[in-house]
């Protein structure tokens, strides 16, 4: 996936690959749930670059629409930057979004320098900690953090 993304972003195209992954992940959910009917969340991750777009909201409800999806079995996964940028058109689209239902989660926190005290403050309901806290190490100084 890090080639994947790192070449979307070098070709300018990581937004729309980002619509491609939500589409395709919101009609799976959907063929998912219908055949085995269990109550199904899906999680994606999106780029700092979507959540400048004015569009953002439109494309995720349209995206949801067509499969069939309720905006709470989304997760939308941001990185601990997009979470530190959040000003302005940002900020409102995060804001936006959970207003409608879909969830919003912190991928990776603990690889930046964001201070916890940001996480009272940010619109997130989940923060997904980074792999490297959650590995032991000596004097399980790991365990302690998380």
């Amino acid at each position: 996936p890090e080639v994947v993304v790192a070449l979307a972003e070098d070709m300018n195209c990581i937004d729309e690959l980002s619509y491609f992954v939500l589409r395709e992940s919101c009609n799976q959910r959907a063929v998912w749930q219908e055949r085995f009917g269990y109550h199904l969340f899906v999680s994606v991750n999106f780029p700092p670059s979507l959540f400048q777009a004015k569009e953002l909201e439109d494309e995720v409800l349209g995206c949801l629409r067509t499969a069939g999806v309720p905006p709470y079995c989304l997760e939308i996964e941001i990185t601990e930057s997009v979470a530190m940028s959040t000003s302005g058109r940002e900020l409102q689209n995060i804001n936006r979004l959970r207003e409608l239902g879909i969830r919003i989660s912190i991928d990776d926190f603990g690889m930046g320098h964001t201070s916890l005290r940001y996480l009272r403050a940010l619109p997130i309901d989940k923060v997904k900690i980074d792999r490297s806290l959650t590995f032991g190490s000596l004097n399980d100084v790991n365990r302690h953090i998380v």
